[in-house]
């Protein structure tokens, strides 16, 4: 299984279906262990696009100032800025709802590694500021939000199975699990100090394309954005990967002042 594929191609909200196949309700835009969720709810919840109308998506993000947007390294470097715009306000992708921002530049980590994706953290500044809350990055100070066992929200516009995008917002609960169930996965790949790890290891709900660098959520501060990860949720036992934030505040911080 492809580690970047479940990343940068993004990160499913539900459950991970075999190929061909639909679950019952979702019609209603509620797949198995995930749900519709909001902008009104997560103001701060945007995503990525170089669709001048907004309508396609390939990464999500967060809204950590009312101009600056905290995302994936990999992401931001998808597209030039030129091209980047983010979406902030929508629910519904194929809506007109919200606002579709330019983007004035993009500072991606300077140690950001393409093939492990280690220092996987960008911030992207726009034109303007968005009339929006925002959301507080996790520091140092808020390891008690980072133990094992601690439930996240996970937030995007990601696949809800393999073969199947979403149109709207979802939101799933994300226990984080311990670095050791992290390492046995990943190997050198998680790197316990940048990095952690969530997901149900029952399999089912967790994260899949569409959703790289979209926040995990603890107690209303940004924990982390989504990296690394193996498949789409229906891997019983494998934990996903989320950017430590607090190991990055810092760097952030400055990034969000200029």
């Amino acid at each position: 299984m492809n580690w970047k594929w479940a990343a940068v191609v993004g990160a499913v909200l539900g459950l991970a279906l075999p190929l061909g196949t639909a679950a019952a309700d979702d019609v209603h835009g509620a797949i198995a262990g995930g749900a519709r969720a909001s902008t009104a709810d997560f103001p701060w919840a945007v995503y990525l696009t170089d669709d001048v109308k907004g309508v396609s998506e390939f990464c999500g993000g967060t809204l950590a100032a009312p101009n600056k947007v905290v995302t994936s390294a990999w992401c931001a470097t998808r597209v030039s800025a030129r091209k980047l715009k983010i979406v902030a306000g929508r629910d519904d992708r194929k809506s007109r709802a919200g606002v579709v921002a330019d983007v004035a530049k993009v500072w991606v980590h300077p140690k950001f590694d393409d093939e492990q994706l280690f220092n996987d953290v960008a911030v992207v500044t726009l034109t303007k500021p968005l009339p929006y809350k925002t959301l507080p990055l996790a520091g140092p100070a808020d390891a008690a939000l980072e133990k094992p066992g601690v439930t996240g929200t996970a937030l995007g516009w990601g696949w809800t199975a393999q073969v199947k995008e979403s149109q709207f917002l979802r939101k799933a609960d994300i226990p984080l699990v311990d670095n050791a169930k992290c390492a046995t996965e990943y190997g050198q790949a998680f790197d316990p100090k940048t990095r952690l790890c969530g997901g149900r290891l029952e399999g089912g709900t967790a994260t899949c394309a569409g959703d790289g660098g979209g926040p995990l959520v603890v107690a209303g501060k940004l924990v982390g954005t989504v990296t690394l990860g193996h498949g789409c949720g229906e891997q019983a036992g494998v934990p996903k990967m989320w950017m430590r934030i607090s190991a990055y505040q810092a760097e952030l911080a400055r990034q969000l002042a200029n």
